[in-house]
C-alpha cells in the first residue's frame, strides 16, 4: 500500500516516488520540473529556461541563446556519466554525428562544448513538444497524417544511412510530431 501523502505516480513508468524527490527513483524522468536541479542556469551562451526530461546519463534542458536570440534543446551528460571514459566517448560520438547529419528531418546542430564543471553539452533544434508516442496515446492517427510522418522518418533514416549511421533506437518516442505545415523530427542517435 501507498501512502500518497509521501509518493507520487510517475507518468512515465507508473511506479511511486517520494514526493520529495524532483525525479522518479525507478526512471529517471522529471516528477516535478520546478524542484529539479539547473546547472547554473547556463550552459556556455545559453541560458537554461527548463528541465524537460532525465535519463540515465544525460539531462535535457530547454535552452535560449543569448547571443543570437533562438531557442535549442540541450542535452548535458550528469556528474557520474561524465566521470565515465566510455561514456564520455559515446557521447562525443552523438556531437559528431549530430554535426554531420544535415536534413530536414533530423534536428539541426547548433552547438557543444563543455559546462562550468566540465559536463559535456549539445545543443539542437528543439524538435517540438509532442512525440509520436505521445500522440498515439490519444489514439490512432489519420492515414494522410501516418504517411507524412512516415515519410519524413523514412527520409531521415535514409540520411543516416546515406553517411553509414545506423540510429538503434527507433521508437515513436524518438519522433515529434510534425507542427502545421512542417516535418516530423526523428532524434536521439546516442547509440547510434
Amino acid at each position: 500500500m501507498t501512502d500518497s501523502s509521501t509518493q507520487i505516480r510517475c507518468t512515465g513508468c507508473g511506479n511511486f516516488t517520494p514526493l520529495a524527490e524532483p525525479y522518479c527513483a525507478h526512471c529517471g524522468r522529471i516528477i516535478d520540473e520546478s524542484r529539479a536541479p539547473l546547472p547554473d542556469r547556463a550552459i556556455g551562451s545559453w541560458s537554461v529556461e527548463a528541465a524537460i526530461d532525465a535519463g540515465g546519463s544525460a539531462e535535457v534542458y530547454r535552452v535560449r541563446d543569448r547571443v543570437r536570440d533562438r531557442a535549442g534543446v540541450a542535452k548535458v551528460l550528469l556528474v557520474e556519466a561524465a566521470a565515465n571514459p566510455d561514456l564520455v566517448a559515446r557521447f562525443r560520438r552523438e556531437i559528431e554525428i549530430s554535426r554531420s547529419l544535415r536534413h530536414h528531418a533530423i534536428p539541426a546542430y547548433l552547438d557543444d562544448g563543455l559546462t562550468v564543471d566540465d559536463r559535456p553539452f549539445l545543443v539542437m533544434e528543439d524538435a517540438g513538444q509532442t512525440t509520436l508516442a505521445t500522440r498515439l496515446a490519444w489514439g490512432p492517427l489519420p492515414v494522410d497524417e501516418a504517411i507524412a510522418v512516415m515519410r519524413d522518418v523514412l527520409a531521415a533514416l535514409a540520411a543516416a544511412h546515406a553517411r553509414g549511421i545506423v540510429h538503434r533506437d527507433l521508437k515513436p518516442g524518438n519522433v515529434f510530431m510534425p507542427p502545421p505545415g512542417g516535418f516530423a523530427k526523428l532524434v536521439d542517435f546516442g547509440i547510434a
